[in-house]
């Protein structure tokens, strides 16, 4: 049969047959690929979600990156001021470090001369303490007296009239700070204190000894501070210049105290050296 049809009729038939075969592999074609669409399709569900879950998880991390991003210029900013810095550092460094040898030898020095302040002072200790006790054991007396020239103030004022009891009673009242801080002599004098302030022997005594450790120092600037915690006051020694005076080494210290219930006390006190290597009171 095949060998009757004319050349074209088998072209034809061929053809067709092979049509219906590319027609069959698309059918085939079509049908994987609604099969696949189809599993697509109720996949995409799940990908729906899990991309809502993705955005969702991504949304606070752009937010961070966003505020991030925003302290990074002010961050840059802070790092490039402490770059200048750094050099400025470092030279203040280097020079701390030169003055530590210095400050290491006059700490020395200074700690030396309080041990020789302390062993110069350790001896007179019992014979400050029986001072103390003699003076309290001895205040009784002299406020009985007191009483007793009080009672007699009507007498006084008949005899030698107002303005001689006036300068009994203003003895009266003054001789207790006379005695026990010394107010008109020593340190108490030279720095400006009368009546009026509670200093007393004691604080005295340990103002002094400030001086003498400022003075020992010898540097501008040294400092030494006191406190007595009996009468309550406190103060400090500044040695703030030093100068000459016939060739001889002069100071001048600045003397400050608080008192318990009085004003604070502030003064600059000059001294210099005599031969004998002693300090006396000078004037500028």
């Amino acid at each position: 049969m095949w060998r009757k049809l004319t050349p074209s009729d088998q072209a034809r038939f061929l053809a067709m047959a092979l049509l219906s075969v590319a027609l069959f592999a698309l059918a085939l074609a079509l049908a994987s690929v609604a099969y696949q669409v189809g599993a697509l399709r109720q996949q995409i569900p799940e990908l729906l979600a899990s991309v809502e879950q993705t955005s969702q998880k991504v949304e606070p991390v752009l937010r961070e990156v966003g505020a991030i991003r925003d302290l990074i210029p002010p961050i840059l900013e802070e790092s490039k001021a402490i770059r200048e810095l750094v050099p400025g550092v470092v030279t203040e460094v280097r020079e701390v470090r030169k003055t530590l040898p210095p400050l290491v030898d006059t700490s020395a020095k200074a700690i030396n001369n309080a041990s020789d302040a302390v062993r110069v002072i350790e001896p007179r200790i019992p014979a400050v303490l029986s001072e103390i006790r003699k003076t309290r054991e001895a205040l009784p007396g002299i406020l009985d007296r007191a009483d007793q020239v009080i009672g007699h103030a009507g007498t006084v004022r008949q005899k030698a009239g107002e303005a001689a009891v006036q300068g009994v009673i203003s003895g009266i009242v003054t001789a207790p700070f006379r005695l026990i801080g010394g107010v008109g002599k020593g340190l108490a004098g030279l720095i400006g204190l009368d009546e009026r302030h509670e200093f007393t022997a004691a604080d005295e005594r340990l103002a002094s000894a400030a001086t003498d450790t400022v003075i020992e120092n010898g540097q501008v600037g040294a400092q030494s501070s006191w406190r007595n915690p009996e009468s309550k006051n406190r103060g400090s020694v500044e040695l703030i210049e030093k100068w000459t005076r016939n060739g001889q080494p002069c100071v001048t210290l600045r003397h400050r105290i608080e008192f318990r219930s009085t004003p604070t006390h502030e003064k600059n006190i000059h001294l210099c050296q005599r031969p004998d290597k002693s300090w006396e009171a000078a004037t500028r």
